[in-house]
């Protein structure tokens, strides 16, 4: 949070970095990209802060970040780093904009300075961000405080509605210095945290906290998001083994050993995130597990590593194989190392082997939104039109059907057309075609709406009524393997061998049975996936493949084989 460093450090304290061995198959590297606007002007942002990684239930990974431009105005903002999934096809990496100070500057009465740290986390079937707010004026005691933004998705900005900024007050209310530069507030610092049993937890330091040695402690958060004991604390963390604890906690997640695992810096060497782990959330001990800053080029230089985040699920549970993603700056010198207006400040990350990475992940992102696209055809048989991004002419994308304001599908825009292509529409590879999907025609009234993937912007032309006829799908089924059966349906229709294939009205609920001969066994079902369903719900033409096989005795041998059988 701190602009440049008002503390006296001898450079000496950073131990000279070694070239980093990567575990076997471990990749790494830097994340070089940033905003390029701010909502509502085209402010450009020179430092980045404060990662927390989230992968989502679709293999995107949205990293939440604190940015900013130094050391002009007072103004930083929270924004997503967006890293689409491969399916149906890699989205366009994208910085979203979630808040900023002051509103990203359009009311400068809330007397904020700055809003850093975000750390993300699902809870009462909806996402929030515990971040850190700072208030003006930067000298006055006892200004930062443990705010919350509560959001209704993560790309969308948000509202002032949405924003709680005193949320978590100190327990003490007098000026716990930053680092040692004196008067400038709190520093709260908030970081989240779910245990085993579920419980949401905030932890931060408060160095007035005469009862507590570390100076870090933690709240216990309420189902209703207010903290049970506003006017205390729930807990005093211990570092056992370390007389100094650390200077920053990190993140916090959940393992699945049911304990939790926090990333913490080095405050020996600077140059490394450090693990701990706790059973109980209270009393810490290294793990042995370490980040280290790569290697500098340049003689002289180093490369010093400010915090970090793991890659987690939405309920803050560890994802394995793990992906860690830190801030880091370098210099020569502390003060050039933490002076944020040098914009020296990026992100590294590092990934064991098999990590859960989007095909894009640390590629270049924006935040300015240059979708363009047209819906040409919206109808009962199909949706049929192009999308793009014009600041990656090049790199197809993919749109999102929605009706009554619910998610139906994902199609990829990556078919050529020849026309786009002559009117300077990138490579001409935009295009997307797909049939209605068969749940729509059910004589129903539909608002459909057309967006390009990952983002609020609906195409041109692309939002429509429609009422479909109930429409009819045909059901055909076939055994497969070298065992004897008979599939029926239930309404009736279906006797496969003789007759395997029936037409049925549109949401018809039917089910499939298997009766099978002696010696024979069924082993489940293949073709379409919806054939696993019991009932089948028919909304499209299905092919169901009931595979069954001989049974095997015993000893290995088929039903009916006798060769091998002695005889007196």
């Amino acid at each position: 949070m701190q602009k440049r460093a008002c503390q006296s450090l001898l450079f000496a304290l950073l131990v000279s970095g070694l070239p980093l061995h990567a575990a076997a198959g471990q990749t790494e590297g830097f994340i070089l990209t940033r905003p390029d606007c701010v909502p509502g002007s085209q402010q450009s942002i020179n430092y980045i802060q404060g990662p927390d990684p989230v992968l989502t239930d679709d293999n995107d990974i949205h990293i939440f970040v604190d940015v900013g431009e130094c050391c002009v105005g007072g103004w930083e903002g929270i924004f997503n780093l967006h890293y689409p999934g491969a399916e149906p096809t890699p989205g366009t990496p994208r910085f979203h904009p979630i808040w900023g100070a002051n509103n990203f500057g359009t009311n400068t009465s809330r007397n904020e300075h700055e809003a850093p740290f975000p750390s993300i986390f699902w809870w009462q079937d909806s996402w929030h961000v515990a971040y850190t707010s700072t208030f003006f004026p930067l000298g006055h005691p006892n200004r930062d405080r443990a705010a919350r933004i509560d959001l209704e998705d993560l790309t969308s900005q948000v509202g002032e509605s949405q924003v709680t900024n005193r949320w978590i007050e100190p327990v003490n209310p007098s000026c716990r210095p930053l680092g040692t530069c004196s008067n400038k507030g709190t520093g709260v610092l908030a970081t989240a945290a779910i245990d085993a049993t579920d419980q949401l937890y905030i932890y931060h330091p408060d160095k007035n906290l005469a009862s507590c040695e570390s100076s870090w402690i933690r709240h216990e958060v309420g189902q209703d998001l207010s903290i049970v004991n506003p006017g205390s604390h729930d807990g005093c963390l211990s570092f056992v083994g370390r007389e100094t604890p650390p200077p920053f906690i990190s993140d916090i997640a959940l393992g699945s050993d049911e304990k939790l695992y926090m990333l913490a810096r080095n405050q020996e060497d600077l140059q490394s995130i450090q693990e701990w782990v706790s059973s109980d959330g209270v009393t810490w001990s290294l793990s042995g597990a370490e980040w280290r800053s790569p290697h500098h080029p340049t003689p002289g230089w180093i490369y010093h590593v400010w915090d970090a985040g793991y890659l987690k699920d939405k309920a803050r549970k560890l994802v394995q194989p793990r992906l860690v993603v830190a801030q880091i700056s370098d210099g020569t010198v502390w003060e050039d190392i933490v002076d944020a207006s040098l914009g020296r400040w990026y992100l590294y990350y590092w990934a064991e082997a098999g990590a859960a990475l989007p095909p894009n992940f640390g590629q270049e992102a924006h935040s300015c939104e240059t979708f363009g696209g047209f819906a040409d055809e919206i109808s009962c048989e199909r949706v049929f039109g192009w999308a793009w991004d014009s600041s990656y002419p090049d790199h197809p994308t993919s749109v999102e059907l929605w009706a009554d304001n619910t998610l139906v599908s994902k199609i990829p825009a990556d078919g050529f057309r020849q026309d786009l292509l002559e009117n300077g529409i990138g490579n001409g590879f935009h295009a997307f075609g797909s049939p209605l999907p068969g749940n729509l025609k059910d004589g129903q009234t539909h608002q459909l709406t057309i967006k390009v993937r990952d983002s609020n912007h609906i195409i041109t032309n692309g939002q429509a009524t429609i009422n479909c006829p109930l429409g009819t799908f045909q059901l055909s089924a076939e055994t497969s393997g070298d065992g004897q059966g008979q599939i029926t349906s239930s309404p009736p229709g279906i006797v496969c061998g003789a007759d395997c294939s029936e037409s049925y009205s549109g949401g018809t609920e039917i089910y499939l049975n298997v009766s099978v001969s002696d010696g024979s066994t069924f082993t489940g079902w293949e073709g379409d996936s919806e054939c696993n369903s019991r009932p089948i719900a028919l909304w499209d033409d299905l092919h169901c493949v009931a595979r069954i096989e001989q049974t095997l005795f015993a000893d290995g041998f088929e039903s009916g084989d006798l060769s091998s059988w002695a005889t007196e």
